[in-house]
């Protein structure tokens, strides 16, 4: 009988234990880490057409080891003489008054309030010595001059448009034991970074409205703005009408010209329509912003670029595209040097489920698949000539800027297309819900997205993905 009993109370104890062990497992893997932060004070001088500005960032160090310095991008050093990160053929384009320079300089660093020296300021890679241990954080501030170009890109100036994309230090990002260096391409969106939260304020002159990512308070000529889950923080200056509403607890603003409220119209359409395909908007914020840009649209979380130059059926065709961004890069963040196509082809071919959505624009799923197929058959007619069919490359193996469109834009959003009619439309939309829930705020591989679409469709998509994506698939 006490053996019995003591039997019964080890078995008590050791289940207790085991309880206890459980809980503390899970409580860890349930356990949010702290996220590197950005507090960033900046003003805007008109005359000179710099930004002056403060930049303190708490770096948070995920990696499993320590680290003795911390890198950082400076994105503006790409805008120095012969080194534009624009094709040749689009130079005049982007400069009409001429070529001329930008760049950031960095005048002081410090780490944890001692000053430093650094390495790279005068280039696109700036080297910080800082020790951080594993999990743990550390607080660079620095001081920064930036000079904008006078042109039509992500960053620089024009007429009555100031465009801040890619304008400050950011954080490189810090995987298998090494720093992801990539320099500004001259093909693509070259950006790679990991969520942040962000508070800003900034300093503009008068008779701009201010446009950025996040939620600003704007009092005179200061803006408040806090983005919290951002993986980039951009801003506009912008002397277009705002336009603006509020859906499902979202404030969404269209900057145009008189007239221009039936594009606000579309931004709102498509955000009702990617929400109830991929999953909830997630922001509470969305600016989109007509302005002096030399080709199409860039996004931006929250805040999206449009092309002054546009046409009416192509302005509402690139709102849909980078306001399907916000799913696919911002939301979902990828390797945008090395898979450009995971993005770029998935906001393609999310492009035409919305026009499918919504038949009031007259534009059919089945009209756009074929124009993107007679475009790319001719495009391999005249220019490929029997060359390199690869979707899946680094951004620098990219011949032409034509040819990273042709492959990343078209024959990805072909390929998705593909795909979808394999498995049909509710496993595909299955698995892309699955994909966004899975990945927010975090870093996705083409991995992360096949193996979403196998298991919504309980079928191998590997091989057709693969053939696809290392150029085997020659015509569709």
């Amino acid at each position: 009988m006490k053996r019995e009993n003591f039997a019964t109370k080890t078995a008590f104890m050791l289940a207790i234990t085991f309880v206890v062990l459980l809980g503390l497992v899970v409580g860890c893997s349930e356990k949010k880490h702290p996220k590197t932060t950005y507090e960033i004070t900046a003003e805007l001088d008109e005359k000179t057409m710099t930004v002056s500005g403060e930049i303190q960032v708490n770096y948070y160090n995920g990696a499993e080891s320590s680290l003795d310095e911390v890198k950082f991008h400076l994105y503006p050093n790409a805008y120095k003489m012969g080194s534009f990160p624009i094709p040749s053929d689009q130079l005049a384009l982007t400069f009409p008054n001429g070529i001329n320079e930008g760049g950031i300089k960095i005048s002081s660093v410090s780490v944890d309030g001692r000053k430093v020296e650094c390495e790279g300021a005068d280039k696109q890679v700036l080297s910080v010595p800082a020790f951080v241990e594993p999990l743990g954080e550390t607080e660079i501030q620095m001081d920064f001059v930036l000079k904008l170009p006078n042109c039509t890109h992500r960053l620089g100036f024009w007429e009555e448009n100031v465009n801040l994309g890619n304008w400050f230090p950011i954080v490189c990002i810090y995987k298998n034991g090494q720093w992801d260096e990539h320099t500004y391409s001259v093909f693509g969106d070259p950006f790679y970074s990991e969520c942040a939260d962000y508070s800003v304020n900034f300093t503009f002159p008068d008779g701009y409205e201010f446009a950025a990512t996040g939620n600003a308070k704007v009092r005179g000529n200061t803006a408040k703005v806090t983005a919290k889950n951002v993986r980039d923080f951009a801003v506009c200056l912008t002397k277009n009408k705002e336009y603006s509403t509020t859906e499902s607890g979202i404030k969404i603003k269209y900057y145009g010209a008189d007239g221009e409220n039936k594009f606000l119209d579309t931004a709102v359409q498509a955000v009702n329509t990617f929400s109830k395909l991929f999953g909830k908007y997630p922001y509470d914020f969305l600016s989109v912003v007509k302005t002096s840009f030399f080709t199409g649209g860039m996004e931006y979380p929250g805040l999206i670029y449009v092309s002054d130059t546009l046409s009416e059926s192509l302005t509402h065709e690139v709102i849909v595209h980078e306001i399907a961004h916000q799913w696919w890069y911002s939301a979902v963040g990828n390797d945008q040097v090395n898979e450009a196509w995971l993005d770029e082809g998935l906001t393609e071919f999310s492009t035409t489920l919305f026009y499918q959505h919504n038949p009031d624009y007259g534009v059919t799923r089945t009209a756009r698949v074929a124009d993107a197929i007679t475009s790319y058959m001719l495009y391999r007619e005249s220019h490929l000539a029997g060359g390199d069919e690869r979707i899946a490359r680094n951004l620098s193996e990219f011949r032409s800027n034509l040819e990273y469109t042709y492959m990343t834009y078209v024959k990805a959003g072909l390929m998705f297309e593909s795909v979808c009619n394999l498995i049909g439309d509710d496993s595909f939309i299955k698995g892309l819900k699955s994909y966004y829930k899975a990945h927010k705020f975090s870093l996705a591989t083409a991995d992360d997205l096949i193996g979403c679409m196998e298991r919504a469709s309980k079928k191998s998509l590997k091989g057709i993905f693969s053939a696809w994506l290392d150029g085997q698939v020659k015509m569709y």
